[in-house]
């Protein structure tokens, strides 16, 4: 059982008509960064709780169950044009009831899962009458089942394969239908995704002496109706969550791990993901095939991996100690910035490949009660991009320190 409650305030200031760099260095402008003078104030307040239980019936069989509760509260509103209590609060509840049942057989070689989850999502939001022009309160509901089955088959003790099939809903996160009152907007007629997913991977497992080695692999193919997507406003460097209607996505994924002692940890890991629309006819028409149906969905990496080396040592200064460095290297090929069919074919924008390498340092006492660590990303101050190629930060230093209360 766990709950938790939170209420939080960010404060966006945008009021100066300048245009800023990231270097501080601005000039003069005739409008703001996000177009208009805004001091956007957003309170959230936050429920939530999880239960779950675990009932045996019999040796190697069992009923698993699980519920989730999210109720949050969103009031975002100018603070140079309005007030707080004269702004009606956004309130959205989400619930998930999960039953499972487990079955094992053959001494645990083969196990087997079969689920169900009802979903819910209560939603109170103020919506735009263009006739009056003004926001009415307006209330939206969507419950649905999803259903699926994993299961996992162990040829040798570290040999095996598993395979799923899920039903599933992707449910609305508060900042994609909220915004953030700063880079994103909202939009209240944002739905959850529906998607079925075929999942089958493979991994082997071995241990010899104080070595230990794992590889893993698995594809996957995913079918999604209503998919939520972001789509950026040029005008003003923002964006917002959007539905697309039928989006295909196939993909590979594959990770590699080794470990000597508590002295070196080497992990590697890539991904292969292929999304396209797979919406033939534009605006429900029957005749109008769409101009980006079997293309690849824009501002979505296709092909990136992670290689992560650890080098550590206990009781190297002093007893209950460890020391340890890391690199990591972050690796995105390049991937479109904007519909493949829209524009010129011969200069279609793109976000470029890029290549991190980050470091660091860490040094713990008292079995990791005192924590103190030195980090350097983007060690060689590459040019480093978000999904709409938006520059990122260059080269940065964190240091951190934490301690672990008992």
């Amino acid at each position: 059982m766990y709950a938790s409650f939170s209420k939080s305030v960010q404060k966006a200031t945008d009021t100066l008509m300048r245009k800023y760099s990231w270097d501080n260095t601005f000039e003069p402008s005739a409008t703001s960064e996000k177009g208009g003078r805004t001091i956007i104030m957003q309170h959230e307040d936050r429920l939530y709780s999880q239960v779950g239980a675990t009932y045996k019936i019999v040796e190697h069989h069992k009923l698993i169950f699980n519920y989730v509760f999210d109720y949050l509260k969103n009031t975002t509103f100018n603070q140079l044009e309005e007030e707080k209590k004269n702004v009606p609060p956004a309130k959205m509840t989400k619930q998930i009831l999960s039953m499972a049942y487990q079955q094992e057989f053959f001494n645990k070689h083969w196990t087997n899962i079969f689920f169900a989850k009802y979903y819910q999502v209560g939603l109170q939001k103020m919506v735009f009458d263009p006739v009056t022009r003004t926001d009415n309160p307006a209330k939206d509901n969507f419950s649905s089942w999803g259903y699926g089955f994993a299961t996992t088959v162990k040829i040798t003790k570290g040999l095996g394969i598993k395979g799923s099939f899920e039903r599933s809903y992707r449910l609305v996160e508060p900042q994609e239908i909220f915004g953030d009152g700063v880079a994103v907007t909202s939009n209240m007629n944002l739905k959850p995704e529906t998607s079925n997913n075929v999942n089958v991977g493979l991994y082997y497992g071995h241990h010899w002496g104080q070595h230990a080695f794992r590889i893993e692999g698995a594809g996957y193919i995913r079918d999604t109706k209503d998919f939520i997507y972001t789509v950026p406003n040029l005008y003003n460097s923002t964006f917002k969550y959007e539905n697309l209607s039928n989006i295909f996505t196939r993909g590979l994924e594959g990770e590699i791990s080794y470990q000597y002692k508590r002295l070196l940890n080497v992990l590697m890991n890539v991904s292969y993901n292929k999304a396209y629309d797979n919406t033939k006819f534009a605006n429900n028409s029957d005749d109008v095939v769409s101009a980006t149906y079997k293309k690849d969905v824009p501002n979505q990496p296709w092909l990136f991996g992670n290689v992560n080396v650890s080098l550590g040592k206990d009781d190297w200064f002093q007893k209950d100690s460890r020391i340890e460095l890391y690199y990591g290297l972050q690796m995105t090929e390049w991937f479109y910035k904007n519909w493949k069919s829209y524009g010129n074919p011969r200069n279609i924008p793109i976000i470029p490949r890029q290549t991190l390498h980050n470091i660091g340092i860490s040094y713990s006492m008292k079995n990791g009660r005192y924590n103190l660590a030195f980090d350097v990303s983007n060690v060689g101050d590459a040019l480093a991009y978000d999904n709409f190629k938006l520059q990122k930060q260059g080269r940065a230093f964190y240091l951190k320190f934490r301690y672990l209360l008992k």
